[in-house]
């Protein structure tokens, strides 16, 4: 049976889940850990857009590295936008895992990611797509996108030896991986100044194999 813990920093937007907690459990050499940042960038199209696309926005999942190809390390993750978009469910089997879409309104977004392992559950996770920033009365302007990213840490206890070789293999730089979205150039202290919001959130997730 497979279990995942969870432990995480009280305030932070954004959710997880899995199978059933169990009680605290403390990292070992025995778990790998995998860092990823999960986030959105949104633009608004200008006055002449119509109403009800009044941004494009991606939502993402990315590795820490900018030159990673984090199929490496995960297999697949679905995208489960708002009902009103069709199809509402998206499938991403391989690196970049992002999807990019029109509209005017924000949500929560939920996404499932599998990793290269059947043993291992997937995890449930989801972002709140941001298209306003946050406490700012200056008026939108097309050329400053607003920013919402924050890290998350998967740790697993035991991964098999395939899983652990991927979760721990230096990736070479890869024409998948975020230094080559057109996304990437908005960071915090870019002369740019993209409307960023920004948070670090510690997961501890721990999934140990219970032998009989």
């Amino acid at each position: 049976t497979t279990y995942l813990l969870r432990a995480m920093a009280p305030g932070l937007a954004g959710s997880v889940s899995g199978a059933a907690a169990l009680p605290q459990l403390e990292p070992s050499s025995n778990c790998v850990s995998k860092a990823i940042a999960i986030g959105s960038v949104a633009y608004w199209l200008g006055k002449r857009a119509e109403e009800s696309k009044s941004h494009e926005w991606t939502v993402y999942v990315r590795a820490i590295d900018p030159d990673e190809d984090l199929s490496l390390s995960i297999k697949r993750i679905v995208f489960q936008l708002h009902p009103s978009f069709n199809p509402a469910s998206r499938t991403l089997e391989s690196a970049p895992f992002e999807v990019t879409e029109q509209g005017w309104g924000e949500f929560e977004i939920n996404m499932q990611i599998f990793f290269h392992d059947a043993n291992e559950k997937p995890i449930d996770i989801s972002h709140l797509l941001k298209l306003y920033p946050d406490g700012e009365t200056a008026p939108l302007t097309a050329n400053r996108p607003v920013v919402s990213e924050r890290y998350d840490e998967i740790v697993f206890q035991e991964p098999t030896p395939e899983l652990r070789q991927r979760l721990t293999a230096v990736s070479k730089p890869s024409p998948n991986g975020w230094r080559n979205s057109p996304h990437a150039k908005w960071k915090p202290h870019s002369k740019r100044s993209p409307t960023l919001l920004f948070g670090y959130r510690p997961l501890f997730f721990c999934t140990p194999r219970i032998h009989p």
